[in-house]
């Protein structure tokens, strides 16, 4: 039973490892084919909140899936740090929203808001670090944080805290997407030149980022 468990854990890693691959070769086909409109239109620029948050969108999430694509961490800095990276991801997420909320809205009490819900997910991690701990040595994954005695009930509040309030953060700026869009869409339409969907989704909302 236990070689069987043992073959099943190294096919997993052995997925796992396939698929984090193709993620970080994906990141940086596209780091590499748009590297010279990054140059062009963003460093050679007066630097701004916007431009270090589109700099953070590439750059941190290609760090994260470099650090753990060896998918083997050899020490408890490596493993932590790895972390911090992985939910540090939130904060991007987090900020876009809200950015685009108060671009949209003009309300920053909605766009606040916004942003913590997006964030949750982040604090759901840093207060369950109360119950990890590192596995120093393990023969097949190496360094790594296993959480130990986290209460059911607690776990079960975690999956719906860390799962829930981004989902209703999306569907809001959604909501105010297609709420706030809808009459320049109508008087689009009504010159003749109807606008189309990927415009309205991204009206004020990469003009940020130029």
């Amino acid at each position: 039973m236990a070689a069987a468990e043992a073959i099943a854990d190294a096919q997993a890693l052995q997925l796992q490892g396939y698929i984090l691959t193709s993620i970080t070769a994906l990141l940086l086909y596209n780091w590499i084919v748009t590297i010279d409109d990054e140059v062009n239109q963003f460093r050679r620029r007066k630097i701004t909140g916007a431009s270090i948050l589109f700099v953070a969108f590439r750059y941190i999430p290609m760090a994260n899936y470099i650090m753990v694509l060896p998918f083997y961490s050899f020490s408890h800095e490596l493993v932590v740090f790895t972390k911090f990276l992985d939910v540090s991801q939130y904060f991007l997420w987090a900020a876009f929203a809200g950015m685009r909320t108060w671009a949209l809205l003009r309300r920053l009490d909605v766009a606040l808001l916004i942003g913590f819900f997006s964030v949750t997910p982040f604090l759901v991690n840093l207060i369950s670090l109360h119950w990890g701990k590192v596995i120093p040595d393990d023969p097949t994954f190496g360094c790594d944080i296993v959480f130990i005695g986290i209460p059911e009930s607690v776990n079960k509040i975690f999956a719906v805290l860390a799962r829930l309030p981004p989902v209703l953060a999306d569907l809001t700026v959604l909501g105010i997407t297609w709420s706030t869009q809808y009459h320049p869409y109508r008087m689009s339409q009504s010159t003749g030149q109807p606008a189309r969907l990927i415009t309205i989704m991204l009206r004020n909302g990469s003009i940020y980022f130029t």
